[in-house]
């Protein structure tokens, strides 16, 4: 019988840097046959969180667990080669001076080596490199570096899986066949996961559960439909997706069908607000931009400018007079920003 998958526990974590702080009173854990996507701007502290539960910097404050094992105190740090937890970067960062087979083995240095020979070249035939074991870095390709550090990252048998933004240096055109064979990688081993990504959408699409990083907190945990449907300010709504936010004075009359109070504002995700014959306002197509399969549209109405979103076959023409009706599915009252105008 195989022993249970681990939990990777982080209670109330804080690191400071030169007395800021940028990670501040983070508990998450992350759950076995679960990718959690860790998303935020730049500087939200997603890598910094990420650095932590992988041992390469030290707590100022909290806890980190795997299971029952104490990783991480103000006191004691265990270091990453002691923590059974899988490392992919950006940069793939693998050795250059060794070849593919040498990259996967590395972890294995504990076993004599033929053993962890045999054991790298299983791992790179799983990722379709087998013919390639002897090949450097340099004379692979983006996304054969990638399922080398993959193989690396699994061969020893993690307790956990970290990825930090192991997809964002690709090609476009390479970038969801290499992200899908990864995660379907790392999905199928049932390992808790952390996958830090600045790409909402696609986190969106591949991950299990949705972690929202704002000045060093974490500010909304849940599903992709719970943190996409039920934000919890218009900061988190906006992380997500284009969203527009408007103080009472701005929105049109027959938009919105209660009276806001002051002090709150109406957030809309841009898809919300679409052409439709039963439509309450009247406005006029100022603007439309083709965003990928979507095109956006600007209306005038009553001297605003409200931006919608509308899939390419239900474009407005540019000139029309249309009325218009917003989703309350994808609107949200909140308590008025200081900024006061759209996200």
């Amino acid at each position: 019988m195989s022993a249970p998958l681990a939990r990777l526990t982080a209670s109330h974590v804080t690191k400071l840097f030169d007395g800021k702080t940028v990670v501040e009173d983070v508990s998450l854990t992350l759950e076995p046959h679960t990718i959690t996507a860790l998303l935020g701007e730049s500087g939200a502290g997603k890598s910094t969180l990420l650095r932590l539960l992988a041992g390469l910097e030290d707590l100022d404050a909290g806890e980190i667990r795997i299971s029952g094992q104490v990783l991480s105190t103000p006191h004691k740090t265990v270091p990453p080669e002691r923590r059974k937890t899988g490392l992919i970067f950006q940069d793939f960062a693998l050795f250059p001076h060794m070849t593919a087979g040498e990259n996967v083995r590395f972890g294995l240095s504990h076993l004599p080596k033929p053993d962890g020979k045999a054991i790298a070249q299983r791992w790179l035939e799983r990722m379709g490199l087998g013919e390639r074991a002897h090949a450097y870095p340099h004379q692979l390709s983006g996304g054969e570096q990638q399922r080398v550090a993959i193989a690396r990252a699994l061969a020893p048998k993690p307790e956990a899986m970290l990825l930090d933004e192991p997809f964002s240096g690709l090609d476009p055109a390479l970038r969801d066949e290499v992200a899908d064979f990864t995660l379907g990688a790392v999905r199928e081993s049932g390992l808790p996961a952390l996958l830090v990504s600045h790409d909402a959408q696609a986190a969106m699409a591949r991950a299990d559960r949705i972690a929202i990083m704002r000045d060093g907190k974490l500010v909304q945990v849940g599903t992709p439909d719970e943190v996409y449907d039920h934000p919890v300010d218009a900061g988190v709504a906006a992380a997500l997706g284009p969203v527009v936010t408007l103080s009472p004075g701005e929105i049109p009359d027959g938009l919105w069908p209660k009276r806001l109070p002051p002090g709150e504002a109406l957030t809309y995700r841009e898809e919300a607000l679409v052409p439709h014959e039963a439509g309450k306002i009247s406005a006029q197509v100022t603007s439309i931009r083709r965003i990928g399969a979507d095109v956006r549209v600007i209306y005038e109405c009553g001297g605003q400018h409200l931006p919608g979103r509308v899939a390419s076959q239900n474009r407005p023409v540019l000139g029309d007079q249309v009325k218009l009706t917003l989703d309350p599915s994808a609107s949200f009252v909140f308590k008025s920003p200081s900024s006061g105008r759209a996200q």
